[in-house]
């Protein structure tokens, strides 16, 4: 599962990073909640070139009618399957820019939030797809959900899944392409425990990614 994560980047930084111009707004963001909205790479219209949009971080089926019952998260493995993702795993999908995410490892005291993120310290993305949904008085809303997978390497100490993180080469083929990229880059990536500050979506400053005072921590 991944319920919350962080995209602590300027328009220029992001830009240079996925490669495309950013005309829509993003600012830095500690933590990113579900029902928020999020920025995302998908393809234009012309199905020829990448833009970044924002969608609703929680997927709605065309036919939901309670837009309360949403998803954040779809599995990889089923998602090409499930009536309720398998249009949008087929033909909408998109790329959602992180600088890290978090989760929460059950312990004897309780849980532990962690914070995920790439040792460089640069921005990543991660898998998801994306759809239409028509309110009840006419409004055309677009969300998404954030794909997941098994656990890999010491994340499995910490959580039982993790999000899809694709490498830049993989990045087009996903977007473009019905198979599922390779897209192991979890070598990469290191864990930090974090306050609970974070349990709270009103907690919004740098103060949610700063480790406690002698934190667990993890590293491939």
């Amino acid at each position: 599962m991944c319920g919350r994560f962080n995209l602590v980047s300027y328009p220029d930084q992001l830009s240079e990073t996925i490669g495309i111009p950013i005309t829509a707004p993003v600012v830095p963001r500690y933590n990113i909640a579900p029902s928020q909205p999020i920025a995302a790479v998908r393809l234009a219209s012309n199905r020829r070139q990448s833009e970044l949009t924002h969608f609703a971080w929680g997927f709605l089926p065309v036919w939901s009618d309670d837009p309360t019952r949403y998803y954040i998260n779809a599995r990889l493995e089923t998602a090409g399957e499930k009536p309720s993702f398998r249009d949008a795993f087929k033909r909408r999908r998109c790329l959602i820019p992180a600088t890290g995410f978090y989760e929460w490892k059950k312990t004897p005291q309780g849980k532990k939030p962690f914070h995920i993120y790439p040792r460089d310290r640069k921005v990543f993305l991660m898998a998801g797809i994306w759809g239409y949904w028509s309110a009840p008085d006419g409004t055309e809303v677009q969300t998404a959900a954030i794909l997941t997978e098994p656990a890999k390497g010491f994340m499995k100490q910490i959580h039982n899944r993790m999000p899809v993180i694709l490498p830049k080469p993989q990045w087009q083929r996903w977007l473009s392409t019905p198979a599922i990229p390779p897209h192991d880059t979890w070598s990469e990536f290191a864990a930090i425990e974090v306050s609970s500050l974070v349990n709270k979506p009103t907690n919004t400053g740098p103060d949610c990614i700063e480790s406690v005072e002698n934190p667990l921590s993890y590293q491939a």
